[in-house]
């Protein structure tokens, strides 16, 4: 992205003026980038697995491995995708919940929903500890169509409950009306 002007003032006023748009366009190019690179590296173990639990495809790049995998009553599923290295840690985590009320699709809902599946699901190194949504920081949200479904998509920072790791993660939340069920999938990464 290149973008020229006749002076700093000049600059200035244009990325003030357009930030949004400007943030909006340099994420969609990041993702696209990203993606593209991710299907050359997919393993089709994973994709195989995906599609057998939830019924769908996602190019997962090679080393993730399936860390957790649960089926509960009421068609409530979980998924936990790690891939480890010494100084990384990426993980990706998918969920199934029925359905019930659009107050669901509410970011703050989503958020609250959030943390009990990774209080429940995703433990932190200490006795005691599990991931959260870091709180004290403003999340941001926005509604997408993913894929022709009616999805939230959150961007914000974890962290973990009586322990010291955090970073950032990014989830989309959708609406599966075939269903009747909301999928989420988050990726998040803890890089000290």
């Amino acid at each position: 992205l290149f973008i020229y002007a006749k002076s700093y003032k000049d600059l200035y006023e244009f990325l003030h003026q357009n930030r949004k748009t400007l943030l909006n366009q340099t994420l969609k190019m990041e993702m696209e980038s990203h993606s593209l690179k991710m299907e050359g590296e997919a393993q089709d173990s994973i994709t195989r697995f995906l599609e057998s639990r939830f019924g769908f495809s996602m190019a997962v790049p090679q080393k993730f491995r399936v860390a957790r995998y649960e089926e509960t009553s009421g068609k409530r599923k979980f998924a936990w995708l790690r891939r480890e290295t010494p100084n990384i840690s990426q993980g990706i985590i998918i969920y199934t919940q029925p359905y019930t009320d659009t107050i669901q699709l509410v970011p703050e809902e989503i958020v609250l929903s959030r943390d009990s599946v990774t209080k429940l699901y995703i433990p932190g190194s200490l006795e005691g500890s599990y991931m959260s949504t870091e709180l004290s920081f403003p999340f941001y949200s926005k509604i997408i169509d993913f894929d022709s479904m009616y999805a939230v998509q959150i961007r914000a920072l974890w962290r973990t409950e009586n322990d010291f790791m955090g970073g950032p993660f990014y989830s989309v939340t959708m609406v599966d009306t075939k269903h009747k069920q909301l999928l989420t999938i988050e990726g998040f990464v803890y890089s000290p």
